[in-house]
C-alpha cells in the first residue's frame, strides 16, 4: 500500500475488457480454423459446352453424386462447342472501327471447365493469351461425324446409299436437288428414289458443323468452297451461312428428329445420336476409297495414325494452340474420314480455384471420364464413342502431372472406393461404389429385362431357297406314297372346307417359291397338320368281331384327285 508501489493488484475496466476480448478473439480464431478445416457445406461444380458427350456426362454426374459421402452440385450444360468455349473462355466479339470484328476474352472463365469436339480456335486462343490466362486441351475421347439418312428403304434398291465428299458438297450447298440425279445414280445403281433433298443444318455454334464443312472443303474444295454459290460468303466453321431451301435444327436431338419426321432428307450428326435414333446411315467414301458406315470403321485410327508422324499432328505442348488439329480424311482402309476428338478445356493454372472444387474437377476428368469405368461407358451401345488409344492416354498422363503442380494449398485428394476399405472408405473424399441411388438400381434392372426380351423376340424367318422349295416337293410326294388308313366319310360342307384349306396352302406354297416369309419347317409342319385332319378324323369304331371290309384305294397324286375321291365316298 505504499505510495510508490505500482501494484499489479490494481486494474482498470478497460484493462480487464480487452483481456477479455483477447480471449474472445482467441476462441473465435479456433473456431474458425476448425470450420475450415472441415469440408464445404457443398462442392460445387459447373461445366458447358457440346452436345455429343452430354449423356456421358450427365451419367457420370449421377454416379460421382450418389457414391460421394459430401454433397456435391455437378452441372453440364449441352450447349455446343462454340458455347462452350466463350463461356469457359469468358470470350465476347467486339466490332473495330474499320468494322472488322477481335474475340476478346474476360479476366476469369464463366465455369470451371468447358467441353467441345473442335480444339480452340486461333483467335479464341490468342484472346485469352492477350487477358493472361492459359488452358489446356484434354483429350476425352474420339468420335465420328456420321451423315444420316431419311430416304425410304424400300427406294434403295436392297443397298446403303453411297456418297463421296463431292457428292456432299454438292447435295449441301444445293447445287444437286434431288435423288436421282445422275451423279447420285452413278454411285447408287439400284437406287429408284427421285424425291427433292431435304437438307438439314445444325444452327448455333456446333463443332459438328465445323468437322462437316471443314471435311468438306479439305477433301472436295472445287465444290465447297470453290463453288460460286460461295463467294464471300463464310462456309466453314461452326456457323456458315448456309444456301436457301435448307433447314435449320437445334442440337443432335433437333437434327435426328427433323429426319425422322421428314422423308428424303440427309444430315450430319454425332454417330451416337444418329444410332441411338435408329437412323439410316450413309456409307461415305474414306480417303483408301472405301465405302464405310460409322459401325465398320476404326474411329481411333485417325489418332493414333496423328500421334504417331514424325512431325505429331496434336502438339506436344497441352497448353499450345491446337485450332489446326484436325484429325479429317486420314489414310487407312478402316479410318473414318470424318473424326473428331471431343476435348475438355481446363485452366492451365488452378491455384485461384476453390481447393475443393479443383479437387472434384481433377477427379471428375482424369480419375473418372478417363479411367476405366468412364471409358467404357463412353464406347457402351448409347454413346458409341471410341476409347481413346494408349497414345492420347499416355498424354493427358503428362497434362494431368502438369496441372497437379498448380493446384492450391489444401486441394483435397479424391479417390475411389471399388473393393470395401473397411473404416477407410467412409473418408469425406472417397467416391464409394459401395454407394448406389435406387435410380441406378432400377435403371440397371430395365437394361436387364430388356436384354431378356430381345433375346427372347424370335427372329424373321428366312426365305425359302428354290433349293428348299424342290426338297419340300420330294417330303410331300413321299408322304403322299406312303401307306394310309381308309378315309372317313366325308360331309359335303367338310369337302369345302378342305377345298379352302388345298387353295391357302398352295397359295403358300406359290409364296414360298419365290422366298417370301415361309420356312421350310414350317411347311413342312403345316402339310402333315393338313393330312392329319383328313384322315384322322374320328369315327364310329366297329365291334371287334366284325370284319371290316377293305377299300382297293389310289393313292391321290395332287389335290385335286384328294377332293374327287373324298366326293366319291
Amino acid at each position: 500500500m505504499g505510495d510508490y508501489y505500482i501494484s499489479g493488484k490494481r486494474r482498470d475496466y478497460a484493462e480487464v475488457e480487452r483481456e477479455r476480448l483477447v480471449n474472445d478473439v482467441d476462441d473465435l480464431m479456433a473456431r474458425v480454423g476448425a470450420l475450415e478445416s472441415r469440408p464445404p457445406a457443398v462442392i460445387s461444380l459447373q461445366g458447358s459446352g457440346t452436345t455429343n458427350p452430354s449423356k456421358l456426362y450427365w451419367q457420370a454426374i449421377d454416379l460421382i453424386t450418389a457414391r460421394s459421402k459430401l454433397p456435391l452440385h455437378i452441372t453440364y450444360r449441352a450447349v455446343g462447342s462454340s458455347t462452350g468455349q466463350k463461356e469457359f473462355g469468358d470470350i465476347s466479339t467486339v466490332t473495330n472501327a474499320d468494322g472488322s470484328t477481335m474475340d476478346v476474352a474476360g479476366p476469369a472463365p464463366l465455369n470451371d471447365f468447358g467441353s467441345g469436339d473442335i480444339p480452340y480456335s486461333a483467335g479464341r486462343y490468342a484472346a485469352l493469351t492477350a487477358a493472361g490466362r492459359k488452358m489446356v486441351h484434354v483429350p476425352m475421347a474420339v468420335g465420328g461425324i456420321g451423315v444420316f439418312h431419311s430416304v425410304p428403304e424400300a427406294e434403295l434398291g436392297g443397298a446403303p446409299l453411297h456418297l463421296t465428299a463431292c457428292l456432299l458438297a454438292k447435295i449441301f450447298s444445293r447445287q444437286i436437288t434431288h435423288w436421282d440425279d445422275a451423279e447420285i445414280k452413278a454411285a447408287n445403281p439400284s437406287l429408284t428414289s427421285t424425291g427433292e433433298i431435304k437438307v438439314v443444318h445444325r444452327v448455333k455454334g456446333s463443332s459438328s458443323t465445323t468437322g462437316f464443312t471443314e471435311y468438306m472443303d479439305g477433301s472436295c474444295q472445287p465444290s465447297w468452297s470453290g463453288a460460286a454459290w460461295a463467294v464471300g460468303k463464310k462456309v466453314t466453321g461452326s456457323s456458315i451461312t448456309w444456301p436457301e431451301s435448307t433447314f435449320g435444327a437445334q442440337g443432335s436431338g433437333g437434327m435426328s428428329d427433323f429426319l425422322v419426321e421428314n422423308a428424303y432428307g440427309i444430315g450430319y450428326i454425332d454417330s451416337g445420336h444418329g444410332h441411338d435414333a435408329e437412323l439410316a446411315e450413309v456409307a461415305l467414301e474414306n480417303r483408301n476409297g472405301k465405302y464405310l458406315k460409322t459401325t465398320e470403321a476404326d474411329i481411333g485410327a485417325a489418332a493414333t495414325y496423328a500421334l504417331e508422324q514424325a512431325v505429331p499432328l496434336i502438339p506436344s505442348d497441352p497448353t499450345a494452340d491446337f485450332s489446326s488439329v484436325n484429325l479429317y480424311d486420314l489414310p487407312g482402309d478402316t479410318t473414318w474420314p470424318i473424326t473428331m476428338i471431343t476435348y475438355i478445356y481446363l485452366p492451365a493454372d488452378m491455384s485461384s480455384m476453390d481447393p475443393a472444387t479443383a479437387g472434384l474437377l481433377m477427379y471428375w476428368v482424369f480419375d473418372f471420364i478417363l479411367g476405366p469405368e468412364g471409358q467404357e461407358l463412353a464406347s457402351n451401345k448409347y454413346n458409341k464413342f471410341v476409347p481413346i488409344p494408349q497414345k492420347l492416354q499416355e498424354y493427358n498422363t503428362l497434362t494431368k502431372a502438369l496441372l497437379l503442380s498448380t493446384l492450391p494449398p489444401d486441394t483435397p485428394d479424391f479417390k475411389t472406393e471399388t473393393d470395401t476399405l473397411i473404416k477407410t472408405g467412409m473418408g469425406d473424399y472417397y467416391i464409394s461404389g459401395k454407394r448406389r441411388d435406387y435410380a441406378e438400381v432400377e435403371r440397371e434392372r430395365f437394361v436387364g429385362d430388356m436384354e431378356v426380351m430381345e433375346a427372347a423376340v424370335p427372329m424373321a424367318p428366312a426365305a425359302v431357297t428354290e433349293a428348299e422349295v424342290e426338297e419340300m416337293k420330294s417330303q410331300i410326294a413321299a408322304l403322299a406314297a406312303a401307306s394310309l388308313p381308309p378315309p372317313p366319310a366325308v360331309t359335303e360342307a367338310e369337302v369345302e372346307d378342305l377345298k379352302n384349306q388345298i387353295a391357302a396352302l398352295e397359295e403358300e406354297t406359290q409364296l414360298a417359291k419365290v422366298g417370301v416369309g415361309l420356312g421350310a419347317a414350317g411347311l413342312a409342319l403345316g402339310v402333315i397338320a393338313l393330312l392329319a385332319a383328313l384322315f384322322n378324323k374320328p369315327r364310329p369304331s366297329a365291334p371287334r368281331s366284325q370284319e371290316i371290309p377293305v377299300r382297293n384305294l389310289e393313292k391321290p397324286t395332287s389335290a385335286t384327285s384328294a377332293i374327287a375321291e373324298a366326293e366319291k365316298v
